[in-house]
C-alpha cells in the first residue's frame, strides 16, 4: 500500500506520470490497467483522463456515451476518498455500457474513488 501511495503522490505533482503510475498500480494489484477521469457528472464533462494500459477506444466510448451510469450516480453521495468496488453498486454483467467500455479490456471488476 505504501508503494501505491508513493506513486499517487508522485503523479499528483506531475500529470504526465499518470499513465505509467496507473500501469504500475495495476501491476501491484494484479489488475489489467487503470483509468483516471476528472469529471463532472452533473455537467456531463470530462476535464482530464489518464489511461494506464487499457483500450483507448473504451475510454472514448465512456466519455461519449456512458458518463451517466449507475456507478457515477452511486458515487455522488460517497465521502471523498472512499473506494467503492463496482460490484457493490451493480454486478458487472453484460450490458451496453460493459460492451463498449470494458469488454475489449476483459475487466472482471473495477473500483471507483470519489
Amino acid at each position: 500500500m505504501e508503494r501505491i501511495l508513493d506513486l499517487i503522490y508522485e503523479a499528483a505533482g506531475q500529470q504526465d506520470l499518470w499513465p505509467a503510475v496507473l500501469t504500475a498500480i495495476a501491476d501491484l494489484t494484479g489488475s489489467e490497467g487503470g483509468i483516471l477521469f476528472g469529471q463532472s457528472v452533473a455537467a456531463e464533462q470530462v476535464y482530464f483522463d489518464f489511461n494506464g494500459r487499457l483500450n483507448q477506444q473504451c475510454n472514448q466510448a465512456y466519455q461519449e456515451r456512458h458518463m451517466q451510469n449507475a456507478w457515477s450516480e452511486a458515487m455522488e453521495d460517497k465521502p471523498i476518498g472512499q473506494v467503492v468496488l463496482s460490484d457493490e453498486v451493480v454486478p458487472l454483467r453484460e450490458s451496453k455500457n460493459r460492451s463498449s467500455t470494458t469488454r475489449s479490456s476483459d475487466l472482471k471488476a473495477s473500483d471507483t474513488t470519489r
